[in-house]
Formats: structure tokens, C-alpha cells, sequence
């Protein structure tokens, strides 16, 4: 059994209106005992929330790993996502097995719109609330030497935004992370600062694929997992396509919703129309399955001329055939879309 050496120097300091802060205190408590298992939700972005045990072992093994892959030293954490999900729970778990102060805030929007603390050096940010920083108080930013960004895609327009700021702020470092619930956060990185466009293996995991599914081993902690991911993998790293239960065989040709959406997005951006939107199939009884787009909100009154010009900018087997309008999209804590039936 490993236990952290440098507990005597954890401090944990809350917010007024930290909501959490219960749970908090119980992983504390169990961390400090040795207790050898956790148990966390799924996001349930590709169905229902599921509870998984994680063991000790994969969160040690997660924090070294992390430590070593972004040379972190003694750091400050800020932690402002839901601490019962992998994220959050993860920066705890980094405090108390390096003995790291760590500053916890109610998972908001922008999180730094009060924020006022300039030790913080190390935090975690979904793709939402990054891009709600960048528009309201990207200053902030500058303060940390690392910041992580997980549970949702990074879309092309964020991307854009963190790289023109990044390019005037060297200092902060940006990591795109993949990862899931079962290896105790991610096993991948991406350094956004430096223009990697695939994600890179931390050391000590190995990743092939299987009918195109991703899988990922960790022989350190007797861990392989097959993901429902569809990867390419290259000798650079490896780029996610999409989930194999989102991909639409329509007319024996497969299409990768995630791949579409941005297309999709930037055309419809083009144009002035600026909505939450996802892509799904619906049944036909030529193609077996035809792309249609889901829309927030109430119908455009041309419909006809926005399916049109997306029939133009994309190849005709991935054109939506059809809009469907939905009064609201939901998404998970972390921002990715919850797909519904159509």
C-alpha cells in the first residue's frame, strides 16, 4: 500500500458557498485510512450515469503520471468542477498524494469571474467554461503555469480563441486531455500551446485498436480497457473519430457525427445562425439510415436554402437530409451533448 508523504503540508481551503465540501472532507478522511476504493459516476453523455470503482493504485498511478508528464514541482490547485466526477476528484486526489494546498470553488460558468487568488498554478477547465473566460476575464489565465481541459471536445472556434490569446501569454501552458472514468482520468495528452494536433500517451500506457475501437493498457496497474472509441492511430499519437454507437451507415457509407458537427457548425456560423446543435440518424428506406441535424430552437423560416448550402459545402452523403428542432439541447456537467432519439 502507497500512502502520500507529504499529507502534514495538505491544506484545503473552500469557497463561502462551496456546495461539496462534505464529500470533500469524506475523501479525505478515506484517503488518509488507506482506503483502497472509490467509486465514482460516469458522465452519461452516451446513456445512464454508471457507478465505477476506481482503485487506489490507478489514482496514484494517474497522479505521478501526471506530475511527470507536465514536470509539475510543488503546485497550487484550483479546483472548480464537481469534485464527485473524475476531474474534480482527481485534483483532490493530486493534492493529497503530493501534499499540494488546493483552493476549491463552486463548478460555475466562469469560475474566475471573482477570482482573486494569484498563488493558484495548476487547474482543470472544461471546454464551456474556458471559452466563457476567454470572452469575460482571460487574464486570469495567466496566473497558472498548466491548465488542463477535459470532458467535452475543444471546438474549432475555442481553439482559435486559446491560441490567439496564448500566443501573448507563453507562460500557461494548455493540455487537452483524453481520458476516462475507469483509468482514473486521462492517459493522454495534447499541448495545445505548442500546436500538437494528436493525443500522445502518457508513459507506461500502451494503445492499439480493435474494429477500430480504442484500447488502452496500463501493465503497471494490470489495467486494459476497450473503449466504444473510434481512433486512427499514427507514430505520432492518436486522433478520436467519434463513438462507434453515434457513427451512421447511411447507404453503406459511415459517417463520424463528432467529425461533422464543426463542419457543419462553421457553414451555419457563416451564415449568421448560432445554435446548439448535434447530428443523429433517422431511419430511411433507401439509404437504411439518414443523416438529420438537430437544432435548438424554433424553425428557420428557410430551411430549404440552409440544407441546400450545407449540401454544398459538404460531400452529399454527409448532408443532413433533414432539420429536426428541439425547444432545448441538453449537456452533461462537463458540456457534451446529450444525444436523444429522433
Amino acid at each position: 500500500m502507497e500512502f502520500s508523504k507529504k499529507l502534514v503540508a495538505f491544506k484545503a481551503i473552500y469557497s463561502k458557498d462551496f456546495g461539496e465540501k462534505t464529500w470533500v472532507e469524506s475523501i479525505i478522511s478515506k484517503w488518509n485510512v488507506g482506503e483502497t476504493e472509490y467509486v465514482l459516476t460516469t458522465s452519461g453523455s452516451t446513456g445512464l450515469p454508471k457507478s465505477i470503482k476506481i482503485k487506489r493504485e490507478i489514482l496514484v498511478w494517474s497522479a505521478n503520471a501526471t506530475k511527470q508528464s507536465l514536470t509539475l514541482d510543488t503546485e497550487v490547485t484550483f479546483c472548480c468542477l464537481p469534485t464527485q466526477k473524475t476531474g474534480g476528484f482527481m485534483q483532490i486526489i493530486r493534492a493529497l498524494h503530493f501534499g499540494w494546498k488546493i483552493y476549491f470553488e463552486n463548478p460555475t460558468a466562469n469560475p474566475f469571474s471573482q477570482f482573486t487568488n494569484r498563488e493558484c498554478s495548476f487547474t482543470s477547465l472544461t471546454p464551456f467554461q474556458l471559452e466563457s473566460i476567454l470572452d469575460g476575464n482571460a487574464d486570469a489565465l495567466s496566473k497558472f503555469r498548466n491548465v488542463l481541459i477535459g470532458g467535452a471536445p475543444i471546438s474549432k472556434t475555442l481553439l482559435k480563441k486559446l491560441v490567439e490569446w496564448n500566443s501573448q501569454n507563453m507562460q500557461t501552458v494548455f493540455w487537452e486531455t483524453y481520458g476516462m472514468t475507469e483509468t482514473a482520468s486521462h492517459i493522454a495528452l495534447k499541448n495545445l500551446s505548442v500546436g500538437e494536433t494528436v493525443f500522445k500517451p502518457q508513459n507506461g500506457v500502451e494503445i492499439g485498436a480493435k474494429d477500430e475501437k480504442l484500447w488502452v493498457q496500463i501493465k503497471e496497474c494490470n489495467l486494459v480497457e476497450i473503449t466504444n472509441d473510434l481512433v486512427a492511430i499514427s507514430a505520432d499519437g492518436f486522433e478520436i473519430l467519434g463513438r462507434a454507437d453515434n457513427v451512421i451507415n447511411t447507404g453503406g457509407v459511415k459517417v463520424h457525427p463528432e467529425i461533422l458537427e464543426p463542419k457543419i457548425t462553421e457553414v451555419l456560423d457563416s451564415m449568421g445562425i448560432k445554435r446548439s446543435l448535434y447530428i443523429t440518424a433517422k431511419q430511411d428506406e433507401m439509404l437504411g439510415q439518414k443523416v438529420v441535424l438537430v437544432m435548438q430552437g424554433a424553425a428557420i423560416k428557410d430551411e430549404a436554402f440552409v440544407l441546400e448550402m450545407l449540401k454544398r459545402d459538404l460531400p452529399n452523403y454527409m448532408s443532413p437530409k433533414e432539420i429536426i428542432y428541439m425547444p432545448k439541447i441538453d449537456f452533461t456537467e462537463t458540456g457534451k451533448i446529450i444525444r436523444k432519439i429522433v
